[in-house]
């Protein structure tokens, strides 16, 4: 550069041209926030935010590099404002991620690595399969980084017998497996096979962009080496300093946190503050949150992102419906002193592992992504997607790629939810006492007060010092709003909770009503598991006589709404053409959520909600076949 050209010129001027010869591409991310994409020792593209102090190095040390002098923060702040103006106001732009992204389709991870290299996961349209490739440049700007460390490179050779002398030279274990099961089986205390296949189906979908993930709760006594599996996950999907978090009881630091890392794992939970459950569940679903930028302006910091958790802790990390119903509970044996190693060694063998591990997860995601839209339309149309529906489409998807029968993961993860269901009402005394409370009972009715003195009393009966504690409700509108919480838990166990209105008190009632006698999916696994059947082949709520009917019967009705005047209806129809017309269609969906409440015509192929059914049946233009 000619110096002499440039004496007549300002700091300022000077400083801007080269910012610009540095910068390739100047843009505004998701939430306003300028960024530029520079070149970096003239070998590879960094992504740096214009007002972060790395911003002010980068273009200092530049400055420096060309003239040999020291430039003012004032003049730095002056370049670095216009940058920012011009990124806000004039910049194209570009959604930024942490560790996985999506652009055109396309699948993308970060392997934080100093030559910002990515993995990208494409359809190869001329060869009509999927495909996986290293790069060293993203097509567009994508990513954003914090406290990730450099991932390994994945290996790309496809000799299994090479990599099983390279790993396990002198392993007496000759079998055919891949670098996740050997992980899984010689690395960690999952004794559970389906457990096994839960974590490595999970652990593959960790790599998907954009959709809700299922936290991972891990539990297990002393000594079940919680944290060193934790750190193996982490350090497969997310490689950070620090490796694990320590929950503190701040909210804002936790948002802080989870806007750095993709995967957050918290070590050794043993306590929940009050609002963790709801944080929790708002960042897996993707809803954003603000937080004041600085105190000297009323701007804004936006977050929204959709993450991964690992918690970790002797007792399953929470106990709220709302977060068990997007988790999976894992659990790690104690290890046995005859087959403990040390952590170094343990540590020295994943390691070995590692590049193998990442070979098959994007070996297995390039497969899943050719079928993931048959296995979605399958799905929907058998009516048998659960509430986390993004996550269950991938994973099954992934699992059918791995060689597994259709339907497998989700039998496996129903099975899991269940025992959620046992959690729940494991750590709840609400739900505890009102199950037992409705042991030989069809029904109860009457007012939330009524409802609180009742079971309070009851239980003092068994044990005053519980019903004087915090543990149990001292109200009947904190009794109400815990039934609340805990009705689809109840349901699952055959306690059904509706409110009316009572015309002649005036006043609101609850409706308890015990359906144990009706037959659920769950009682149905276990035969059909033997048999060799999955969750997609089994045709369940056979009826068979007509007590089942009305209390079913009664219960949808409930379901339906309230009447015009807010009554439950009474339901006294029990002919022999209504017991016919209920026998002949039945449920093809799970009952832990009420939205796949799917049921189909055994004589077409027409499928709805039972009352569509039970309407159609009549006039089913097979009626006489």
């Amino acid at each position: 550069m000619n110096h002499d050209s440039n004496d007549k010129k300002t700091s300022s001027e000077l400083l801007m041209e080269v910012a610009l010869e540095k910068i390739e591409t100047l843009f505004k991310d998701q939430f306003g926030e300028g960024h530029v994409r520079v070149f970096v020792n003239n070998d590879h593209l960094e992504i740096i935010p214009i007002n972060s102090n790395k911003f002010t190095r980068f273009i200092s040390k530049s400055f420096y590099d060309t003239y040999g002098h020291v430039l003012s923060r004032e003049t730095i702040k002056d370049v670095s404002q216009i940058l920012q103006a011009k990124a806000e106001f004039g910049g194209t732009k570009y959604d930024l991620f942490l560790k996985v992204a999506k652009y055109n389709d396309d699948l993308y991870y970060d392997l934080t690595n100093d030559k910002h290299q990515s993995i990208r996961i494409f359809k190869n349209k001329e060869k009509g399969i999927a495909e996986w490739e290293i790069l060293d440049k993203t097509p567009v700007p994508l990513f954003r980084r914090y406290n990730q460390i450099p991932q390994v490179l994945p290996v790309v050779a496809n000799d299994l017998d090479t990599y099983q002398e390279h790993v396990y030279e002198h392993s007496q274990d000759k079998n055919k497996k891949d670098a996740l099961d050997i992980f899984l089986d010689n690395l960690t205390n999952i004794k559970n096979k389906e457990s096994k296949l839960l974590v490595k189906i999970s652990l593959i979908s960790y790599f998907v962009p954009d959709i809700p993930h299922i936290v991972m709760l891990v539990h297990g006594s002393k000594g079940s080496a919680k944290s060193t599996f934790q750190y193996m996950i982490k350090s497969i999907v997310e490689p950070a300093k620090p490796s694990l978090l320590t929950l503190h009881n701040n909210s804002g630091e936790f948002i802080q946190q989870l806007s750095h890392y993709y995967l957050p794992a918290y070590d050794n939970l043993k306590y929940n503050p009050k609002w963790l459950s709801d944080e929790v569940c708002k960042a897996v679903t993707g809803v954003g949150q603000t937080k004041r930028a600085l105190y000297t302006n009323d701007e804004d910091k936006i977050y929204e992102y959709k993450h991964c958790f690992i918690f970790n802790g002797i007792n399953v990390a929470f106990s709220e419906p709302d977060v068990l119903d997007r988790s999976i509970i894992i659990k790690l044996e104690e290890i046995d002193n005859k087959n403990r190693k040390t952590e170094e060694d343990i540590l020295n063998e994943f390691n070995n592992l590692k590049p193998w591990i990442l070979k098959v997860i994007f070996d297995t995601l390039a497969k899943a992504m050719t079928i993931n839209y048959d296995v979605k339309y399958r799905l929907k149309r058998k009516g048998i997607l659960p509430r986390m529906s993004d996550y269950a489409v991938w994973c099954e998807a992934v699992s059918q790629s791995l060689g597994n029968k259709e339907g497998q993961f989700l039998d496996i993860y129903y099975e899991n939810l269940n025992l959620q269901l046992e959690e729940i009402i494991e750590s709840s005394v609400v739900a505890k006492v009102l199950i037992e409370f409705m042991e030989g009972k069809a029904e109860w009715n009457g007012s939330a007060t009524e409802l609180h003195s009742t079971l309070t009393s009851a239980l003092s009966d068994k044990d005053e010092r519980l019903a004087r504690s915090k543990s149990w409700p001292n109200s009947s509108n904190s009794l109400s709003r815990k039934i609340n919480e805990l009705s689809s838990t109840l349901k699952n166990r055959g306690i059904e909770i509706s409110h009316g209105y009572d015309n002649k008190t005036k006043s609101r009632v609850i409706r308890i009503t015990n359906t144990e006698k009706i037959p659920s999916l769950s009682s149905y696994r276990s035969s059909d598991r033997e048999s060799g059947k999955t969750i997609t082949e089994m045709n369940v709520f056979n009826f068979t006589n007509s007590e089942n009917i009305e209390i079913e019967r009664k219960s949808e009705l409930r379901h339906r709404g309230p009447n015009s005047d807010n009554k439950i209806p009474d339901v006294h129809d029990n002919d022999d053409k209504n017991i016919n017309r209920v026998i002949n269609i039945y449920q093809i969906a799970d009952r832990i959520h009420e939205h796949s409440d799917i049921w189909k015509c055994k004589r077409c192929d027409h499928r709805g909600d039972k009352w569509d059914l039970l309407s159609h049946y009549p006039n089913c233009r097979n009626n006489n076949n």
